[in-house]
């Protein structure tokens, strides 16, 4: 990740990217409107190109190479969000864009590329969900405080970056699914492998709200540490969730 984030200029970027498709677009003014579904083309244009790799060593090299086309659409996507002032919007089209391709994942993909495939990368977007709900924290909560700036700072880099590389790897996941012709294996894994980082964007979120949590230090460590077992526990059973619909699909 560290070569495609470098050529990616992500650095000083404020953690505004969202996850959206083409119907959530409607949800805006016409003119702000057509520039998410301008940027959207162009991204799928950026993915198809990913998804049609033929070896795991030309995915990488592609990748290198168009991650800062993504970032820089992602971009102009999170800033149209951003002309509205109801920011409740930005919410509900990234849960609405997020469980329209959870479903295309689960209806389209377990049969191509198994449960366990499919599984993993429901539970990647999941998480990246979560992440997103989060900077929603954040901004409620306002600014860190001044002692924790310079650290603020470097986690909104850090969550820039694995969100940004997540998400282009879960879109791409979308694509190889709806395309007959791509049954690479081998791509499917390192697309899954580039999808994790969601976990870190997660880590990096919830550390900058932590900087906004005021609480009597003794109590500190032991909140904190009963705080990560009820993510952990959530998590998985929104896993084992799942996996039991997939069950029941096949």
């Amino acid at each position: 990740m560290a070569e495609c984030v470098q050529e990616a200029g992500i650095a000083g970027k404020t953690p505004d990217v969202l996850f959206v498709r083409p119907k959530q677009a409607k949800m805006l003014h016409s003119g702000p409107a057509k520039i998410v579904l301008t940027a959207l083309r162009e991204m799928d244009t950026v993915l198809f190109e990913l998804a049609a790799c033929k070896s795991k060593s030309s995915f990488i090299a592609a990748r290198k190479t168009l991650f800062p086309d993504y970032v820089n659409l992602s971009y102009i996507i999170a800033n149209s969000f951003s002309m509205r002032d109801d920011r409740s919007v930005r919410s509900v089209a990234v849960d609405q864009a997020i469980k329209a391709v959870e479903q295309l994942f689960q209806r389209k993909g377990t049969a191509r590329f198994g449960k366990d495939s499919v599984g993993e990368a429901v539970f990647c977007l999941d998480t990246l969900r979560r992440a997103y709900k989060l900077i929603d924290v954040i901004r409620e909560r306002g600014d860190a405080p001044a002692d924790a700036e310079e650290k603020d700072r470097g986690l909104a880099v850090q969550f820039n970056a694995a969100a940004l590389y997540a998400q282009l790897h879960l879109d791409c996941m979308r694509i190889v699914i709806t395309q007959e012709e791509v049954r690479n294996q081998e791509i499917v894994d390192e697309v899954l492998r580039g999808a994790r980082h969601s976990v870190m964007a997660y880590s990096f979120v919830r550390q900058a709200v932590e900087l906004r949590t005021k609480r009597e230090p003794y109590l500190l460590d032991a909140t904190q540490d009963e705080e990560d077992r009820e993510l952990l526990e959530e998590s998985f059973l929104d896993y084992v969730e799942h996996e039991s619909k997939l069950d029941a699909e096949l």
